[in-house]
C-alpha cells in the first residue's frame, strides 16, 4: 500500500496519514504554516484526499465563515498540488454515507457524532479529536472504497 493523506479543510483543519501497515497518524492545524509543515513530512508519492467544499454550506453558516472556509480550502488544495501530490476531492455526502445517526444533526452535535464514529472505528488510536475525526473518516472511506 502506498501512502494516503486525508484533509478536512478549514481554519481549524484536520490531517490523517496512513502508510503501509502503520496506524494512521493524525494532526490538527490552525495556520497555513502549520499545514505546510505537515506536508513537509509526507512522502512525495502520497495520494491526497480532500473533502470537497460545496459552494453552499448551509443556512446556519454566515457568508464570512463560508468565505474563510473557501479561502482555506483553496490554499490547502493549491499547496497539495504545488507539492506535486495527486489530489482527489470527495464530497461530504459521499464519505459520510453509511455513518448512522447523522440525519438532522448540525454544527457541534454533528462534529461530536463524527468523532464518535471515528472512535468506534479506531478504538485504540490516540489523537482523535473534534478537529481530526473528519480527516480520519475521510481516510477510512478512501481506503475502504478501494480508491487508493
Amino acid at each position: 500500500m502506498k501512502c494516503c493523506i486525508a484533509i478536512d479543510p478549514g481554519v481549524r483543519g484536520g490531517f490523517a496519514q496512513k502508510c503501509d501497515d502503520y496506524n494512521p497518524l493524525l494532526r490538527a492545524f490552525t495556520t497555513e504554516a502549520d499545514f505546510l509543515e505537515i506536508l513537509e513530512g509526507v512522502p512525495a508519492d502520497a495520494e491526497a484526499i480532500v473533502e470537497e467544499v460545496p459552494p453552499y454550506v448551509g443556512r446556519a453558516i454566515p457568508s464570512s465563515s463560508a468565505f474563510k472556509l473557501g479561502y482555506n480550502y483553496g490554499f490547502e488544495v493549491g499547496a497539495l498540488r504545488a507539492y506535486g501530490f495527486r489530489v482527489n476531492l470527495v464530497r461530504p455526502q459521499v464519505w459520510q454515507k453509511g455513518l448512522g445517526g447523522m440525519k438532522g444533526l448540525e454544527g457541534a452535535a454533528r462534529k461530536r457524532k463524527l468523532k464518535d464514529h471515528a472512535k468506534r472505528l479506531y478504538p485504540k488510536l490516540d489523537g482523535i479529536t473534534l478537529q481530526t475525526a473528519d480527516a480520519l473518516l475521510i481516510l477510512d472511506y478512501w481506503l475502504r472504497s478501494g480508491s487508493s
